[in-house]
């Protein structure tokens, strides 16, 4: 695990040449001697492991914060901001499973909108759980989880970019696509909704 977490925080750290050297080390382009090569990109159970302990101190931070408003977080009105903490912690895994899911699916699906032939699980793999390592941000108070948020799209986007060649424009795409898909799948019900709402007018 000690070497798990030197690698999350080298990916973290060092994006570009991390993934740079994975697609290097994938294709055979790197020598054996190369210094970095014990560098790896941690499994789903590693950065599972390693981004809780991080989640869990994002959750103090929010229970000292609820503590110190007033009434502290024992409070009725505080009672379901305190839930949700503990159920942001317990959950975890299961929300980082979907997470992982959901990305690999869409990166899948847009390699192979663009013809890239052949297996490719491994590298969108490293991609995605490379991108966990932005829950390293959690450290900080109080702006750690928008940073965080933000940083996971970024990795994601380093990681398309130079282990999977994806161009700019085609990385883009992608990290915006489920964006897109969401606002498309709201839209059209609502836009269904307005202009049935004029015609029974």
């Amino acid at each position: 695990m000690v070497r798990a977490f030197a690698n999350y925080l080298t990916i973290f750290l060092h994006p570009f040449q991390s993934h740079e050297f994975f697609r290097e080390k994938r294709l055979g382009e790197t020598a054996l001697e190369d210094s970095k090569e014990k560098l790896y990109c941690p499994t789903f159970i590693e950065c599972t492991a390693i981004s809780w302990i991080f989640v869990i101190i994002a959750s103090i931070y929010s229970l000292i914060t609820l503590n110190i408003q007033e009434g502290g977080f024992l409070s009725q009105s505080k009672i379901p901001l305190l839930f949700g903490a503990m159920a942001g912690v317990i959950l975890h895994p299961l929300w980082l499973l979907i997470y992982v899911k959901i990305w690999e699916i869409v990166i899948l699906l847009s390699a192979r909108l663009v013809g890239k032939e052949g297996e490719i699980s491994g590298p969108i793999k490293e991609v995605v759980y490379s991108s966990t390592c932005a829950h390293l941000l959690l450290l900080i108070p109080v702006i750690g989880k928008a940073a965080s948020a933000v940083a996971i799209l970024f990795f994601l986007f380093v990681g398309l970019k130079k282990n999977l060649e994806f161009s700019l424009l085609h990385g883009i795409l992608t990290i915006f696509f489920p964006l897109i898909f969401l606002t498309i799948l709201v839209t059209i019900p609502v836009l269904t909704l307005v202009t049935l709402g004029q015609f029974l007018k």
